[in-house]
């Protein structure tokens, strides 16, 4: 299983503005999906620039800030 590693700086805005999870932590999954060359080169570029601990935590984020972005925009 993946883990995030310690964030730079204890004082960050997201670690304060984070809510604070209740009940169940989320369940991890694998999959196995076919994708191209270049993407899977830009999910380790991401990976490396956000110290993230795996490319499916890359994933994660992306899908994170993609239903947030869709939920403020109303579609």
């Amino acid at each position: 299983m993946a883990t995030r590693l310690p964030a730079a700086k204890s004082n960050s805005t997201k670690a304060i503005a984070a809510p604070t999870r209740r009940g169940r932590p989320p369940r991890k999954v694998y999959i196995n999906v076919l994708v191209k060359a270049t993407t899977r080169d830009g999910l380790a570029k991401l990976k490396a620039s956000g110290s993230l601990a795996s490319q499916g935590e890359v994933i994660d984020e992306l899908v994170e800030k993609v239903l947030s972005l869709k939920a403020r925009s109303g579609n």
